[in-house]
């Protein structure tokens, strides 16, 4: 990503940006290349990085003056949206207070969009979007005017038709509320098969009338010991890597009207490639 050749047909499209989790930032910062990064994406729009949110207000301070401006403002990042982990649907942990709190924080540093992972990925709580179990994490939701789904295509389809169906259900009841919905799509160790379990994703949801308002593209292996090389961000002419999958998404996914009429692609990684070749 910090080397222009890898990513020239995907800016080219006019429909990719920077995703960035905070690890990622961090493994780019400890490589001295988040600044290349920044630079060859300069024009692509601000991005959205994907973070956590901590237990308090003062906490949520703490992070963004220390370690969010460390990692991604003073090297050239400045994220404009934001997905972030840490929804409790059980309500034990994490008000609407506290979130609305977060998102207030998060604005003083340029965030404007702040987007709560919502989907189910535990196998304890119930698939039905409907069920009141998930009353909560609605009420957030709609608090932050966001929804993100956390869905690698390989797991998503492997995990049954339940599972597909609160995919389904969750990215409808977003667009009926008029949400920012960002579908994250990863390869989950799917190598030779990552992006053709993508594009069959992409084109079930597609079917069920399902599209989010955004596509996120990224990886969650080790850049430099990667379990999974096929699958490592690489290139984008290289088969199956997160920069190819990125690259078909980019030119042949359709996205749903977004909530300010914006029609974007977001992409990329928590992770970045080895030194080019």
């Amino acid at each position: 990503m910090a080397v222009a050749c890898n990513t020239a047909r995907l800016r080219a499209t006019g429909r990719a940006g920077l995703y960035t989790h905070a690890l990622g930032a961090e493994v780019l910062l400890t490589a001295g290349l988040t600044r290349r990064m920044a630079r060859v994406f300069r024009g692509t729009g601000a991005g959205i990085a994907e973070l956590g949110i901590p237990a308090t207000r003062g906490e949520a301070i703490g992070f963004f003056q220390g370690p969010y401006r460390a990692l991604y403002l003073r090297h050239g990042l400045g994220p404009r949206m934001a997905n972030v982990n840490g929804l409790d649907p059980t309500g034990a942990s994490g008000s609407v207070r506290q979130w609305l709190d977060y998102a207030s924080v998060a604005a003083r540093f340029g965030i404007r969009s702040v987007a709560p992972f919502v989907n189910n990925n535990n196998p304890a709580w119930p698939d039905d979007f409907d069920d009141p179990f998930w009353d909560h994490t609605k009420q957030i939701a709609r608090a932050m005017g966001a929804g993100a789904l956390d869905t690698p295509p390989g797991f998503a389809f492997s995990s049954g038709p339940a599972y597909l169906g609160n995919v389904v259900q969750v990215i409808r009841w977003c667009r009926a509320e008029k949400l920012r919905t960002s579908v994250v799509l990863s390869p989950h160790g799917d190598q030779r098969t990552y992006r053709a379990s993508a594009i069959r994703f992409y084109l079930f949801l597609r079917a069920k009338a399902a599209l989010p308002t955004e596509w996120v593209v990224e990886t969650f292996d080790d850049p430099w010991r990667p379990a999974h090389p096929r699958n490592r961000v690489a290139s984008e002419s290289q088969r199956d890597s997160t920069l190819n999958v990125a690259l078909w998404m980019a030119r042949h996914a359709r996205v749903a009207p977004s909530p300010n009429h914006i029609l974007r692609l977001a992409v990329l990684s928590r992770h970045l490639p080895g030194p080019a070749h």
